[in-house]
């Protein structure tokens, strides 16, 4: 069995989780009633399984909602155009000018 770790390695990964997605609070409050990483972690996964999540495919819209995350990627709107486990997912932002999207690809006009 698990060693147990009430305030050890197991409280900060819950911790740690908590700043980086959304938590509701009764996931929060079954996280600190763990007693041990990886089932914290499993309780972690198995929640966000089953929240709805659209799937991803050719002609779905992601949107960036957080201004401050990136210069390039705040608030912007990416098309997704090519999508599989293997290759991996590509899309174009579509609601920047091209101008900055040409600067943001060829810095320092270094365009061939």
């Amino acid at each position: 069995p698990p060693r147990s770790d009430p305030v050890g390695v197991s409280f900060y990964v819950a911790s740690v989780v908590a700043q980086l997605f959304p938590l509701p609070p009764r996931l929060y409050a079954r996280l600190l009633e763990c007693t041990d990483t990886l089932r914290r972690l499993r309780t972690i996964e198995a929640v966000y399984a089953a929240m709805a999540c659209p799937q991803i495919a050719p002609g779905t819209l992601l949107v960036s909602t957080s201004p401050h995350q990136d210069f390039s990627f705040g608030r912007s709107v990416v098309l997704i155009y090519s999508h599989s486990r293997t290759a991996g997912t590509f899309g174009v932002i579509i609601n920047q000018p091209l101008d900055l999207l040409e600067h943001l690809i060829y810095p320092n006009n270094t365009r061939p």
